[in-house]
């Protein structure tokens, strides 16, 4: 082990001496790793941070999948998916907030307005920081005025005033009574995905219910042990059931419709993830042009390498013994590689916060976390390897034996010059194609 490591050490040295192809590779490395590095941020913030809820994988939404990957439910059917096996609880969720006038502690001003049925909050494990959940009372129409305020909103105009509940204030020209303040994580939740809450109101839905207004959100908790595919068979099997004899044509078509269940993380993510996943495509394209420019560049170098290795052959090195001097450096382009695509990725993402959707922002933003790094590192180092052995394997037909015999040659082989100018047109050539799939 310690030859092992000594030659490594040495390799690394000459690199360091005659420091030319290590910085012309750890650029051309670290430009498509500091892309890919920084989509996977924007895709890790976006798209694989965990729902702030307890157990979140067992929040479902139920509904009709009208292919955009959200379900969607009127009043009447939402009615008719109470009590459903397998299910702890349901609720219902307005499909995004409202802007409306509002007159509390302060000036007259903007708020965004979600409304909700009582069993949300419950539903998705949230509880309260102050007050109490909406009554039946007021989640029935024409029931009392309530009112739940984000904890934000509750900041900014009441100074955090814990003495806040049973006060007074206008939404839309209607005095509603403060019964609750939200705790501060549903606040990012509501940013990010339903483009604020300001104030939460009870969605008091008619007891009969209709299908005039489909765009709510049916979200319910799992019990242990339930599915997915099991809980959207009974959902589509009370859908039909609902329409099984409905003449009229609204409910003929709703009959018709697919219907079913799906992850609640899967259902907010629909918006974004169609986007997200063609930027991490476009940002994989860059960095498979820097893994063919590599390997080209590692190519020729090994070509440069082959008396080394002939040396090392005729003295009885054997596998990797005899290349590895070549696989140190690339060792030491994939690492240095994988550090300048961090730092390019850290410039990509304060670029990144002026072009794309603000609820991709929430929390301060993406940002270079321990995932970014792993993925960095341990992507360059991958395929600095790869193109290390791909050049090997491009040049595993070379005479070495021809190699010692060729001591003094002042200039290149002509072979190693015609077979690079080759790889420089077929380098160029994939990089357009490339660049042109990465562009559509």
């Amino acid at each position: 082990m310690n030859i092992w490591l000594a030659e490594i050490w040495r390799s690394w040295r000459a690199s360091f001496r005659r420091p030319g192809f290590l910085l012309l590779a750890t650029c051309v490395l670290g430009l498509g790793v500091g892309a890919s590095a920084a989509v996977f941020a924007l895709v890790d913030h976006v798209l694989l941070q965990p729902l702030p809820f307890p157990h979140a994988s067992q929040l479902v939404v139920a509904g009709l999948d009208m292919g955009s990957g959200e379900p969607i439910v009127s009043s009447r059917q939402y009615r008719h998916l109470q009590s459903l096996h397998g299910v702890e609880s349901i609720g219902l969720l307005d499909n995004g907030s409202s802007s409306v006038n509002v007159l509390g502690a302060g000036m007259p001003q903007r708020a965004t307005v979600l409304r909700v049925d009582r069993y949300l909050l419950s539903t998705l494990g949230v509880h309260l920081m102050l007050g109490r959940n909406f009554t039946a009372q007021e989640d029935r129409p024409h029931g009392p005025p309530a009112a739940i305020l984000g904890h934000g909103f509750w900041e900014r105009n009441y100074g955090g005033d814990t003495g806040v509940i049973g006060k007074q204030m206008m939404v839309k020209g209607a005095s509603h009574t403060i019964v609750g303040v939200l705790p501060a994580r549903f606040d990012g939740f509501c940013r990010r995905y339903l483009r604020g809450c300001d104030i939460v109101l009870p969605a008091a839905l008619s007891t009969n219910g209709s299908d005039a207004t489909i765009g709510f959100l049916a979200i319910a908790r799992m019990q242990p042990g339930a599915t997915v595919r099991s809980l959207g068979a009974e959902v589509r099997a009370r859908v039909h059931q609902l329409y099984a004899s409905a003449t009229d044509e609204t409910s003929q078509w709703m009959n018709s419709q697919q219907f079913g269940t799906t992850n609640l993380s899967t259902a907010l993510h629909a918006r974004s993830r169609t986007v997200l996943v063609l930027f991490m495509a476009s940002a994989l394209f860059v960095l498979l042009i820097a893994w063919v420019n590599l390997t080209n560049l590692l190519f020729l170098r090994t070509l440069s390498r082959q008396r080394d290795v002939a040396i090392r052959e005729a003295l009885g090195a054997l596998g990797l013994h005899r290349h590895l001097p070549v696989f140190a450096e690339s060792l030491l382009v994939g690492v240095f590689g994988g550090l300048l695509g961090v730092g390019l990725a850290a410039v990509g993402l304060a670029v990144f916060r002026h072009f794309v959707p603000a609820s991709w922002m929430v929390g301060g933003g993406p940002s270079i976390g321990a995932a970014v790094w792993v993925f960095a590192l341990v992507s360059a180092v991958a395929v600095a390897l790869v193109a290390t052995w791909l050049g090997l394997w491009k040049g595993r037909h070379a005479d070495t034996a021809a190699a010692l015999h060729e001591d003094g040659r002042s200039g290149p082989d002509p072979r190693a010059g015609y077979l690079g100018r080759a790889l420089v047109v077929v380098q160029v050539a994939l990089a357009t194609v490339l660049l042109a799939g990465a562009g559509l």
